[in-house]
């Protein structure tokens, strides 16, 4: 098992960075600025898909606390002045701080 595991981390960090959109690789992009802002928690929005995933998934590979995202409830809206990471292209009564294909950051209004 540990075996595995180690073949499995270098070929993701090898392979990964080609990975494409098959593999939702601009997730990371926003994932990167979101977060950089120092609010939090960063909420997660799925519009699109169960892209929230995405961040749990990247903040145990970084070893982040998963409890600075918060998953927000189909129809629901983050607080006013915080930072949310969606699989949408666009928002309303919204800041977009960065947009990268499907997925978007943005600060909530």
């Amino acid at each position: 098992m540990g075996a595995q595991v180690i073949y499995f981390q270098s070929v993701y960090r090898r392979e990964g960075p080609q990975r494409g959109f098959v593999f939702d690789v601009d997730y990371k992009v926003v994932y990167d600025v979101a977060v950089a802002q120092p609010n939090r928690p960063i909420y997660l929005s799925d519009v699109q898909e169960p892209a929230y995933v995405h961040a749990w998934w990247y903040a145990t590979v970084e070893g982040r606390d998963t409890k600075e995202f918060i998953h927000l409830d189909e129809g629901v809206h983050a607080p006013a002045g915080s930072i949310v990471m969606a699989s949408e292209r666009d928002c309303m009564n919204c800041n977009v701080i960065k947009r990268s294909g499907d997925y978007i950051v943005y600060r909530e209004f």
